[in-house]
Protein backbone atom coordinates (compact mmCIF):
# COMPACT_ATOMS: atom_id res chain seq x y z
CA UNK A 1 0.00 0.00 0.00
CA UNK A 2 1.07 3.58 -0.90
CA UNK A 3 0.32 7.03 0.20
CA UNK A 4 0.89 9.57 -2.73
CA UNK A 5 1.01 13.45 -1.50
CA UNK A 6 0.51 16.13 -3.89
CA UNK A 7 1.88 19.34 -2.88
CA UNK A 8 0.99 22.59 -4.90
CA UNK A 9 3.14 25.64 -4.39
CA UNK A 10 0.25 27.92 -4.64
CA UNK A 11 -1.41 25.46 -1.52
CA UNK A 12 -3.89 27.78 0.97
CA UNK A 13 -6.67 27.48 2.07
CA UNK A 14 -8.44 28.61 -1.13
CA UNK A 15 -6.25 26.51 -3.41
CA UNK A 16 -8.98 25.88 -5.94
CA UNK A 17 -9.62 29.73 -6.33
CA UNK A 18 -5.99 30.90 -6.32
CA UNK A 19 -5.55 34.48 -6.49
CA UNK A 20 -9.28 35.13 -6.83
CA UNK A 21 -10.10 34.37 -3.12
CA UNK A 22 -8.95 37.60 -2.44
CA UNK A 23 -12.32 38.91 -3.26
CA UNK A 24 -14.88 36.33 -2.15
CA UNK A 25 -14.64 38.08 1.40
CA UNK A 26 -18.12 39.92 0.24
CA UNK A 27 -21.05 38.37 -1.72
CA UNK A 28 -21.23 41.41 -4.15
CA UNK A 29 -17.64 41.74 -4.74
CA UNK A 30 -16.50 40.85 -8.50
CA UNK A 31 -13.39 39.25 -9.09
CA UNK A 32 -11.29 40.79 -12.03
CA UNK A 33 -12.74 38.13 -14.17
CA UNK A 34 -16.55 39.05 -13.09
CA UNK A 35 -17.42 36.54 -11.50
CA UNK A 36 -18.50 36.47 -7.58
CA UNK A 37 -16.78 33.64 -5.49
CA UNK A 38 -19.32 32.71 -3.65
CA UNK A 39 -22.40 32.24 -5.78
CA UNK A 40 -20.11 30.16 -7.78
CA UNK A 41 -18.87 27.80 -4.76
CA UNK A 42 -23.02 27.63 -3.93
CA UNK A 43 -23.96 26.63 -7.54
CA UNK A 44 -21.06 23.91 -7.14
CA UNK A 45 -22.70 22.80 -3.90
CA UNK A 46 -26.00 22.58 -5.44
CA UNK A 47 -24.48 20.25 -8.25
CA UNK A 48 -23.14 17.74 -5.47
CA UNK A 49 -26.37 16.68 -4.19
CA UNK A 50 -27.99 13.64 -5.06
CA UNK A 51 -30.07 13.58 -8.75
CA UNK A 52 -33.80 14.22 -8.70
CA UNK A 53 -35.82 13.29 -11.42
CA UNK A 54 -39.37 14.46 -12.31
CA UNK A 55 -41.55 12.83 -15.07
CA UNK A 56 -45.40 14.44 -16.05
CA UNK A 57 -47.74 12.12 -16.75
CA UNK A 58 -50.57 13.34 -18.80
CA UNK A 59 -54.14 11.51 -18.30
CA UNK A 60 -57.53 12.56 -19.78
CA UNK A 61 -60.97 12.36 -18.39
CA UNK A 62 -61.31 11.04 -14.80
CA UNK A 63 -57.33 10.54 -14.80
CA UNK A 64 -56.11 13.85 -14.62
CA UNK A 65 -52.17 12.78 -15.31
CA UNK A 66 -49.46 14.01 -12.79
CA UNK A 67 -45.96 14.22 -11.47
CA UNK A 68 -43.66 11.84 -10.39
CA UNK A 69 -40.65 12.34 -8.22
CA UNK A 70 -37.65 10.17 -8.02
CA UNK A 71 -34.65 10.44 -6.18
CA UNK A 72 -31.58 8.09 -4.95
CA UNK A 73 -31.36 8.16 -1.01
CA UNK A 74 -28.36 6.26 0.56
CA UNK A 75 -26.75 7.10 3.80
CA UNK A 76 -22.95 7.58 3.98
CA UNK A 77 -21.98 4.66 6.25
CA UNK A 78 -23.82 2.35 8.48
CA UNK A 79 -23.20 4.38 11.76
CA UNK A 80 -24.54 7.59 10.22
CA UNK A 81 -29.04 8.04 10.83
CA UNK A 82 -31.37 9.28 8.27
CA UNK A 83 -32.02 13.13 10.08
CA UNK A 84 -35.40 12.87 8.65
CA UNK A 85 -35.50 15.39 6.04
CA UNK A 86 -38.41 15.21 3.61
CA UNK A 87 -36.95 15.54 -0.08
CA UNK A 88 -40.33 15.52 -1.40
CA UNK A 89 -42.19 18.35 0.04
CA UNK A 90 -46.04 19.02 -0.68
CA UNK A 91 -46.42 23.04 -0.58
CA UNK A 92 -50.29 23.38 -1.63
CA UNK A 93 -52.47 20.79 -3.34
CA UNK A 94 -51.41 21.64 -6.83
CA UNK A 95 -47.35 22.58 -5.63
CA UNK A 96 -44.64 19.86 -5.32
CA UNK A 97 -41.10 20.82 -4.12
CA UNK A 98 -37.92 18.68 -4.25
CA UNK A 99 -33.88 19.58 -3.39
CA UNK A 100 -31.08 18.83 -4.43
CA UNK A 101 -27.39 19.95 -2.10
CA UNK A 102 -27.36 21.04 1.04
CA UNK A 103 -29.61 19.37 3.21
CA UNK A 104 -30.07 21.95 5.50
CA UNK A 105 -30.40 24.92 2.52
CA UNK A 106 -33.21 23.05 0.79
CA UNK A 107 -34.93 22.04 4.40
CA UNK A 108 -34.85 26.49 4.77
CA UNK A 109 -36.26 26.66 1.38
CA UNK A 110 -39.12 24.14 1.45
CA UNK A 111 -40.48 25.71 5.04
CA UNK A 112 -40.48 29.02 3.70
CA UNK A 113 -42.15 28.00 0.39
CA UNK A 114 -44.63 25.76 2.85
CA UNK A 115 -45.04 29.45 4.78
CA UNK A 116 -45.72 31.42 1.44
CA UNK A 117 -48.31 29.24 0.22
CA UNK A 118 -50.20 28.62 3.87
CA UNK A 119 -49.85 32.89 3.87
CA UNK A 120 -51.35 33.90 0.46
CA UNK A 121 -54.07 31.23 1.43
CA UNK A 122 -54.87 32.99 4.13
CA UNK A 123 -54.72 36.26 3.23
CA UNK A 124 -56.24 35.36 -0.28
CA UNK A 125 -58.72 32.68 0.13
CA UNK A 126 -57.47 30.63 -2.90
CA UNK A 127 -54.32 28.67 -3.58
CA UNK A 128 -51.32 30.41 -4.78
CA UNK A 129 -50.69 30.97 -8.36
CA UNK A 130 -47.40 29.42 -8.94
CA UNK A 131 -46.18 32.26 -11.43
CA UNK A 132 -46.51 33.99 -8.28
CA UNK A 133 -45.20 31.25 -5.89
CA UNK A 134 -42.09 31.04 -8.24
CA UNK A 135 -41.00 34.78 -8.56
CA UNK A 136 -41.44 34.81 -4.76
CA UNK A 137 -38.93 31.87 -4.36
CA UNK A 138 -36.27 33.26 -6.88
CA UNK A 139 -36.88 36.59 -5.14
CA UNK A 140 -35.89 35.05 -1.65
CA UNK A 141 -32.69 32.76 -3.55
CA UNK A 142 -32.01 36.44 -4.93
CA UNK A 143 -32.28 38.27 -1.34
CA UNK A 144 -29.75 35.89 0.38
CA UNK A 145 -27.16 36.25 -2.49
CA UNK A 146 -27.33 39.83 -1.67
CA UNK A 147 -28.13 39.79 2.24
CA UNK A 148 -25.13 41.26 4.01
CA UNK A 149 -23.49 38.70 6.85
CA UNK A 150 -25.49 36.04 4.85
CA UNK A 151 -24.47 33.25 1.65
CA UNK A 152 -26.27 32.38 -1.29
CA UNK A 153 -28.09 28.97 -1.23
CA UNK A 154 -26.21 25.87 -1.99
CA UNK A 155 -29.24 23.55 -3.59
CA UNK A 156 -31.54 23.67 -5.86
CA UNK A 157 -34.99 23.16 -6.00
CA UNK A 158 -37.05 21.45 -8.77
CA UNK A 159 -41.05 22.27 -8.22
CA UNK A 160 -44.07 20.76 -9.60
CA UNK A 161 -47.51 22.01 -10.74
CA UNK A 162 -50.82 19.92 -11.85
CA UNK A 163 -53.30 22.77 -12.37
CA UNK A 164 -57.00 21.54 -11.50
CA UNK A 165 -58.98 20.32 -14.29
Amino acid sequence: MSITILLSPRASLASDYGLDARYSFSLTTFDPAGRLGQVERASRAASLGPPVVAVALSGEGRDKGGVVFASLFELPGPLVRDDGTARFVRVSDGIVVTHSGLGADGRVLCAAAQRLAVEHEYAFGEEVPVEMFLEEVAAMFQKYTMRPGSRPFGCSLLVAHVPEW
